[in-house]
């Protein structure tokens, strides 16, 4: 599966709380949430060399919580401390025990800060 494109735009020091849900269907009609219980989850942001300057994840207090059977993924950062400018960005998830630490990359894409 090829991840998703989000770009994310922000104003610097902003927070970002946004909330999207993985669904899996064979068309868009059909599409239903992918149940995300015993995901783990990890969004990393970089620069434009690489080097990582805000990492996300289901750790506790780590900026994401799963939802579970609706399939949801929310987002919490604060900007603060980081100068504004283009950077990249990239969200996965793991599934849990018994699925095999399967890695997908759900989305990924352009992370601006003005």
């Amino acid at each position: 599966m090829l991840p998703g494109t989000w770009n994310i735009a922000l104003a610097a020091g902003n927070t970002l709380a946004q909330t999207v849900t993985w669904k899996s269907g064979d068309t868009p009609e059909d599409a239903e949430p992918v149940d995300l219980t015993g995901y783990t989850a990890e969004m990393i942001v970089a620069d434009q060399e690489g080097a990582t300057i805000l990492v996300l994840s289901t750790e506790t207090d780590g900026g994401i919580t799963l939802g579970g059977a609706d399939g949801t993924i929310a987002l919490f950062a604060q900007t603060a401390g980081i100068s504004p400018g283009c950077y990249s960005y990239t969200l996965t998830l793991t599934s849990g025990p018994g699925e095999d630490g399967v890695i997908t990359t759900l989305l990924a894409g352009a992370f601006g800060l003005t």
